[in-house]
């Protein structure tokens, strides 16, 4: 406790309690185990990454990279979710793609001219033919929906199936599993996967949900989910990124300092500007540490509103996210509790439902707070 108090830099009882709250939600993904859970998970995707490039080269990834909760160190209970971006190695390279957001091109079906989306074009003359088939009406669409291409996800999905049908990874001969362009799911049993660090995960169902891969792995009775999203890295980020639609000069720095930002496929035939690294970043080595314990214990908060009643939609993570970088990028408490701090949270948070709507630490989307009605 004398050390958690130390870092709080007060002993209220309100900061030891959620500083307390928080080392024991965090107890188990801080530990050995769901730090070897995690490179097995990496591992399995990798090696599904491996097979998707012998089925499409052009798909080859140029990293894999973890976001989301556990990335942060925000991630709470268990070590039952994790996100990652996988970067296409060709298009990601420096002059391969190009923003060209012609209104004409997409037929009303994108979220342009709205901010924070943007649409691509092939821009390296070498590379133009060799995607043509993976786009439409001159628009990269190589990540997205359609009824008669091939996609990244669909993909993805072929290769589960081969892996089951060809390669017989610990297969049982009473398997039943259904499986379709866009789903594989083996209902009564887990598909063996070689074991990482005396891990080993069976894989219990795949889904192709434009655009993302979403990966149902079990491991001890525990369901661990993967959103696998294809990215794009682009490297002009002056193109789609303003230091001044930052809420503060600590994450707009942090932005600029990367020399690039992703650009993650939406559904219709735009990509979303995505800063998920530097904000990662940010998040483990700058936020400061009682604004980090206030947004994990807003997070258990909104865990627990949201198992107990079905009446109301809770904040969800991403909003609560942006009110604490908000608030840690702008703090002007010289001493600083996470009572102080957490106090000017929640007004912020009310603040928030008055207005119906949250501002997000990069301006691009404004998230509206809605309430489900009961009846």
């Amino acid at each position: 406790m004398a050390e958690n108090t130390d870092q709080t830099g007060t002993g209220d009882n309100l900061s030891c309690f959620i500083q307390d709250t928080v080392l024991s939600l965090q107890e188990n993904v801080r530990c050995e185990k769901a730090v070897k859970l995690q490179k097995a998970v990496a591992a399995c995707i990798n090696f599904f990454l491996v097979e998707v490039t012998k089925e499409e080269p052009m798909f080859k990834s140029a990293e894999l990279i973890q976001v989301g909760s556990f990335a942060e160190g925000t991630k709470i209970l268990e070590p039952d979710e994790f996100d990652f971006l996988v970067v296409i190695d060709e298009l990601s390279k420096p002059g391969a793609v190009a923003i060209d957001n012609d209104l004409e091109n997409v037929r009303g079906h994108t979220h342009l001219p709205h901010s924070g989306y943007v649409t691509l074009v092939v821009a390296d003359d070498n590379l133009k033919t060799k995607w043509e088939r993976y786009c439409e009406n001159g628009l990269l669409q190589c990540f997205q929906n359609s009824i008669d291409r091939a996609r990244f996800g669909s993909i993805f999905i072929e290769v589960i199936r081969k892996l089951y049908t060809e390669r017989v990874l610990l297969k049982k001969a009473d398997a039943v599993v259904t499986c379709s362009s866009t789903e594989i799911d083996f209902l009564n049993f887990g598909m063996g996967m070689p074991a990482v660090n005396d891990i080993g995960l069976n894989l219990r169902r795949v889904e192709f949900k434009t655009p993302n891969v979403l990966i149902d792995f079990e491991l001890d009775g525990m369901k661990i989910g993967v959103d696998l999203s294809p990215a794009i890295r682009y490297h002009r980020i002056t193109d789609c990124f303003r230091p001044e639609d930052c809420a503060g000069v600590a994450l707009s720095d942090a932005i600029l300092n990367r020399e690039s930002l992703l650009l993650v496929a939406n559904r219709n035939f735009d990509f979303r500007v995505t800063v998920t690294e530097a904000e990662v970043g940010y998040i483990q080595h700058i936020m400061k540490h009682e604004h980090k314990v206030i947004y994990i214990f807003l997070k258990y908060v909104n865990y627990s509103f949201t198992t107990n009643t079905w009446k109301w939609q809770p904040y969800s993570s991403y909003m609560l996210k942006n009110i604490c970088l908000r608030h840690d990028l702008n703090c002007q408490h010289e001493t600083r509790t996470i009572t102080f701090c957490f106090k000017d949270v929640l007004e912020d948070m009310n603040a928030c439902c008055s207005k119906l709507e949250i501002t997000s630490a990069v301006k691009e989307v404004g998230y509206l707070v809605t309430r489900v009605n009961s009846n």
